[in-house]
């Protein structure tokens, strides 16, 4: 009877064991999860806003060589140039406050991991927003500084055709 007594208390320990492999594996598996969420997140954001930084540096670069070349502008013209640059400018600085907004972020993320209270829970909560209200002014003086440099390009265009 005691051999039988002995082999259960083995059983259950050995389960016991198992269990907390069990619970350790889901654990882990469940940081590698959030960890990747979290990164997949923000990669996907910050390949937005390097683009649109990329792009706008193009957009001055080339706004700059259409306001130098071919002589004279007229004021109109040389306005709607000069407003497509400082748009474009506009959008690259919004970039770059979204990025250390970003990095912010992501630290409350970790903050949470560590402390999750209603205090943190509401900081990322702000953030979060404020990200968004960045993520959108980025866009409107980004797509403002492609529709200005478009106009641009239409005047330069008429102005070549006439001459």
């Amino acid at each position: 009877m005691g051999k039988k007594k002995q082999q259960k208390k083995i059983e259950i320990a050995e389960q016991r064991r198992q269990s907390e492999i069990k619970t350790e594996v889901f654990i882990q598996q469940k940081a590698a999860y959030y960890a990747a969420l979290v990164d997949g997140f923000s990669t996907s954001r910050r390949d937005i806003d390097l683009n649109i930084m990329t792009i706008s540096g193009g957009g001055i670069g080339l706004l700059i060589t259409l306001l130098v070349t071919q002589g004279q502008l007229a004021s109109q013209v040389l306005a709607v140039g000069i407003a497509a640059i400082l748009l474009f400018v506009v959008s690259i600085l919004h970039v770059m406050r979204v990025m250390k907004l970003d990095s912010k972020y992501m630290l409350l993320l970790c903050k949470q991991e560590d402390e999750d209270t209603e205090e943190v829970r509401c900081d990322i909560k702000r953030m979060d927003e404020k990200l968004k209200q960045h993520d959108r002014f980025v866009l409107v003086w980004f797509l403002s500084g492609i529709a200005l440099s478009l106009f641009f390009a239409i005047f330069r265009a008429v102005g070549f055709i006439h001459n």
